[in-house]
């Protein structure tokens, strides 16, 4: 991230807008000092003021943190994998498989030898190959699934893996910074059911929140996130925790070893994850009687929904930008897992007092939240401005939050 480059772009759009530094500041509620050591490249604006800046400014924060250049994510080269494929054809028919070297050269060649064979097989390689490529964060339309990949479950398989590794598209500071955490309570629960020194999978790891909260006490800690922008924070936030381990892969394929972890946690994540798929995942990766745990932050208090909570949720609705999901009840979620009734299921205080900049930022981190700075982002702010005038005490608003948590082990 280019800091200088940043600041000259947050100077002249200022400019453009015929705005002192001391009036940008007074809008945005910080100090006129603040803003000018954004544009003196001195430091960056807090993650929780991104999008009261660019709304400002008439941008997007995703400018703004580019410096005007949209990042847009780079086409998985095609051509270079028929390429690298067909290099490898060539290579397994001219040394064979039993050529004589040791390692990784000749297991691979002996391996891929049956993928190679056929078209089949060096279609499901191709699909190894663009997955492996949109975990690094690029990208595929349509178009070029439909043209490169014939067999159906394989085209489904690139496609959810797009979809997961999109989540969230450019929004991670928000995300990481203005989302709620978890309370003690609950680590604490997962901590005495699992004991210290276990390993632990956080799949669907996001930026984490939850992973850097299970790191101090677990032995081993697998952060499984297949958004590469997401894992930029999560490298962040994990860095003090040399017992932790970054896996670029999605829930229904962690890439992990059999029975390799004590426990599962999944926080804000598994209604993204494909049930079925996953499930075999857990089971496959889980040591036996190990445990998952499942975790919601749920607004209104789970079980007492409020005006509020009811205006904020309609507000939504009202501004997605994606289709709506089917809905399921957590314990709907939770008898596929573990099986009917075959689960616990707790419940933890987690409410909050926020800043208007915080729970703008909150509310535009939803992966279907219209982009602010775009005309119908500015009609979202309004709103949700409005909503938080509503509701708000003294400069802070309190957000009653229940964090759930559904437990148990998978037959």
């Amino acid at each position: 991230m280019d800091v200088t480059a940043i600041g000259a772009y947050i100077s002249l759009l200022r400019r453009q807008r015929g705005l002192s530094q001391r009036e940008l500041a007074a809008r945005l509620g910080v100090s006129y000092q603040a803003v000018s050591k954004w544009e003196n490249a001195e430091n960056l604006p807090d993650a929780s003021i991104l999008l009261p800046l660019a709304a400002e400014l008439r941008t997007t924060a995703d400018a703004l943190l580019s410096a005007g250049h949209a990042r847009l994510r780079q086409p998985v080269d095609l051509n270079a994998l028929h390429a690298g494929i067909s290099a490898l054809s060539t290579a397994a028919a001219v040394f064979g498989e039993d050529f004589p070297v040791s390692g990784a050269i000749a297991d691979a060649l002996h391996t891929m030898g049956a993928s190679l064979a056929d078209a089949p097989g060096r279609e499901r390689l191709l699909t190894e190959a663009i997955l492996h490529r949109l975990l690094r964060g690029e990208t595929i339309s349509d178009s070029a699934i439909d043209a490169a990949v014939q067999d159906a479950a394989c085209r489904e398989r690139i496609r959810k893996c797009r979809h997961d590794c999109a989540l969230f598209a450019d929004k991670q500071q928000l995300y990481d910074s203005c989302r709620p955490s978890y309370p003690e309570e609950a680590i604490r629960l997962i901590r005495e059911a699992v004991g210290t020194g276990a390993v632990i999978a956080d799949l669907g790891s996001g930026t984490g929140k939850m992973a850097a909260l299970l790191a101090p006490w677990a032995g081993t800690l697998y952060a499984v996130e297949p958004n590469a922008h997401m894992r930029g924070l999560l490298r962040q936030n994990l860095a003090a925790f040399p017992n932790s381990r970054i896996i670029p892969a999605t829930a229904e394929c962690t890439r992990l070893p059999d029975r390799s972890v004590d426990a599962i946690v999944i926080a804000e994540a598994y209604h993204w994850f494909d049930g079925d798929a996953a499930r075999a995942e857990i089971r496959r990766i889980l040591t036996p009687g190990g445990r998952v745990f499942l975790l919601w932050n749920h607004f209104g208090g789970a079980d007492n929904p409020n005006p509020f909570d009811q205006e904020m949720q309609a507000l939504h609705q009202r501004h997605r930008t994606t289709p709506q999901l089917p809905r399921f009840a957590g314990a709907q979620r939770a008898d596929a897992l573990f099986g009917p009734g075959c689960w616990q299921r707790l419940t933890f205080d987690n409410t909050l007092r926020q800043t208007l900049p915080r729970f703008l930022g909150g509310m535009s981190s939803a992966s279907y939240a219209p982009e602010a700075g775009t005309a119908a982002g500015e009609a979202f702010t309004r709103e949700c401005r409005a909503l938080f005038d509503r509701y708000a005490e003294g400069g802070l608003l309190t957000t009653r939050i229940t964090t759930v948590c559904f437990t148990g082990i998978i037959a």
